[in-house]
């Protein structure tokens, strides 16, 4: 997957993260290795620090694990798309360094 910029395609985000949650009606448990699959498309489809942050957390928590609830993976798309929508809320700030005078 292409790096997808989500300032300039969000639509394409969501429609991978519909995708992935429509996936997890299919049964009621995951491989482990699905869902970092998964979670990885979602951070190559990003380039918001936060929400790549995030999403790599959910990969290390998901290490030692064999199977994943579908309702697991679905909280965590939910909170994939949570911290997607902080980093769009607080976009458009610009960070101002100030330096103090010697």
């Amino acid at each position: 997957m292409d790096d997808i910029s989500t300032q300039h395609d969000g639509q394409t985000f969501a429609s991978l993260i519909e995708a992935i949650w429509a996936a997890t009606y299919e049964a009621p448990f995951m491989s482990r290795t699905r869902c970092t699959d998964d979670l990885l498309d979602l951070h190559n489809a990003t380039v918001e620090p936060g929400v790549r942050h995030e999403i790599l957390g959910m990969v290390a928590r998901l290490s030692t694990r064999s199977l994943v609830t579908a309702v697991e993976m679905r909280a965590m798309l939910t909170d994939v798309g949570a911290a997607l929508a902080v980093e769009s809320a607080f976009s458009h700030f610009v960070v101002a360094v100030h330096e103090e005078a010697a």
